[in-house]
């Protein structure tokens, strides 16, 4: 795993997101969870996760954000753990994805959504007193309250109420 790092460091494109790929796709794969619980306990997928990719490419995005998911679908009360580090109370997971809440690609904000909830639904009362109560992360809560009100107002105002009215 710590070759992958190595690779990273070269910063090719075509090489990332093949790595990107390969480790998503290899995690899903995993049937027998020690198997999974040893390859996410190392740091590689942390640092996989806040390397500092070229995040204006789309295509790099969309695989970035789909492998982010499937990590966060892994997790657990028990390999939770492995993606929070307690001494800086910093989770990368969580955090780069939040950087993508608000992206232009419906695709995007929703796995966001998605990784958002699915973390939140562990409970862990630890992750929840250091991190979660964090603001950034509680005003995810509150961006998507807007955007549901932002998409009622313009279902709203696209339906032709007056219409209806006159043909009562």
């Amino acid at each position: 795993m710590e070759h992958f790092v190595r690779i990273l460091n070269f910063n090719n494109r075509f090489v990332n997101l093949q790595l990107i790929q390969t480790s998503s796709i290899f995690l899903q794969n995993i049937s027998a969870e020690t198997k999974r619980y040893y390859l996410l306990s190392h740091g590689f997928l942390n640092k996989l996760i806040a390397f500092p990719f070229n995040f204006y490419d789309e295509e790099l995005v969309d695989i970035y954000i789909s492998f982010l998911k499937s990590l966060a679908l892994l997790l657990n009360s028990n390999s939770i753990q492995f993606f929070y580090n307690q001494k800086n109370r910093h989770f990368p997971l969580l955090l780069m994805a939040q950087k993508f809440a608000h992206h232009p690609e419906t695709m995007v904000r929703n796995a966001v959504r998605i990784i958002n909830l699915t973390i939140f639904k562990i409970n862990d009362k630890q992750l929840n007193e250091e991190v979660l109560a964090d603001m950034p992360f509680c005003l995810s809560f509150v961006h998507l309250a807007c955007q549901l009100r932002e998409t009622c107002n313009g279902i709203d105002k696209s339906y032709p109420t007056q219409n209806i009215i006159n043909k009562l």
